[in-house]
C-alpha cells in the first residue's frame, strides 16, 4: 500500500440542530455518511454505517467482497433501527477503501445517495473529477438527457434521493469503481453540504491546491460554510504521498465539531 496522508473534518450547518454527518478515517478505509434528518433518526443511521465501515478497517485482509458485505450489513442494521425506534432512519454514504490486489494498490470507491468522491490528478495542471454519481431524481433527468448538468444544480429535485442506506422504497444498490492508486493523487470524500449553494467551484479551487491534506480539509469546510453553510459539512481528504512502504504514515483522528 502507498504511503497516505489524510484529514477528516465535520461541522454542523447553521440550519441544523445537531450534526447528523459522520466520518471514517481508519486507513485504508475513508468515508462520509450523511444522515437524513427531518422526522427520522439521521444521526443514528449514519452512526450505524460508520460502525460497519470501522469494523471493515480492522479486518486483517480486505477485498472487494468484504467492502460490499459491510455496506449490505449496514443497510440491514439501519432497517432494523427503523423497526426499533418506529420512525424513519436512513443515510447516504460515499468512500474509498485501499486494496492490494495481485500486488498492486487500488482504490475501491463506492457511494449510495448524494455524498460524493472526487479525484484530483495531474502534475503541472491539476484536475478534479467527480468519480461517484449522485443517486438523485435530478441526476436521473441528466442521465436521460432531459436537463443539463448546469440545470441540475438548481433543479427542485436535486436533493430528492433515489437510493440511500435504509431506504425502503427503491433499491439499495451501491455503485462501485475500482481505480489504480496513483502517486501524487488526492481523493476528496464529502457530504453534499460541501458543494451545495454554488460552493462546488470554490471547493474545486481549494481541492486542487498543493497544500497538505490537513489544511485543505479545513479550508474546504470553511469555504462551504461561508458560501452556503445551511447543511452539515463533512470532508475527508486523502493524499497519496509515496511509493508503497511497509510502515504507513500515522494518520490523526478526525475532528468533529458538533
Amino acid at each position: 500500500m502507498f504511503e497516505l496522508d489524510a484529514r477528516a473534518l465535520s461541522e454542523r450547518g447553521r440550519a441544523s440542530t445537531w450534526n447528523e454527518d459522520a466520518v471514517v478515517l481508519e486507513p485504508p478505509v475513508f468515508a462520509v455518511a450523511d444522515g437524513m434528518g427531518d422526522d427520522g433518526d439521521g444521526a443514528g443511521a449514519s452512526a450505524v454505517v460508520v460502525d460497519h465501515l470501522q469494523r471493515l478497517a480492522r479486518l486483517p485482509v480486505i477485498g472487494p467482497d468484504e467492502v460490499v458485505q459491510a455496506l449490505r450489513s449496514a443497510h440491514e442494521d439501519v432497517l432494523a433501527l427503523q423497526q426499533r425506534i418506529g420512525r424513519p432512519a436512513a443515510s447516504t454514504v460515499a468512500g474509498a477503501v485501499g486494496l492490494v490486489l495481485e500486488g498492486q494498490s487500488y482504490w475501491m470507491i463506492f457511494n449510495v445517495g448524494d455524498s460524493r468522491v472526487y479525484r484530483v490528478t495531474g502534475v503541472e495542471q491539476r484536475r478534479m473529477q467527480q468519480v461517484s454519481v449522485d443517486h438523485t431524481h435530478a441526476q436521473e433527468l441528466v442521465d436521460a438527457g432531459r436537463i443539463s448538468r448546469l440545470e441540475s444544480l438548481v433543479h427542485p429535485d436535486r436533493t430528492v434521493l433515489t437510493r440511500a442506506v435504509g431506504m425502503r422504497q427503491g433499491e439499495f444498490d451501491p455503485d462501485f469503481w475500482l481505480l489504480p492508486m496513483v502517486l501524487g493523487e488526492r481523493l476528496v470524500v464529502c457530504s453534499d453540504g460541501l458543494v451545495r449553494d454554488g460552493a462546488e467551484v470554490e471547493a474545486a479551487l481549494v481541492a486542487k491546491s498543493r497544500r497538505p491534506a490537513r489544511q485543505t480539509a479545513d479550508e474546504l469546510v470553511d469555504a462551504a460554510l461561508r458560501v452556503g453553510g445551511g447543511d452539515d459539512v463533512s470532508v475527508v481528504v486523502v493524499d497519496v504521498l509515496a511509493e508503497p512502504v511497509e510502515d504507513q504514515t500515522t494518520i490523526p483522528d478526525p475532528q468533529l465539531r458538533r
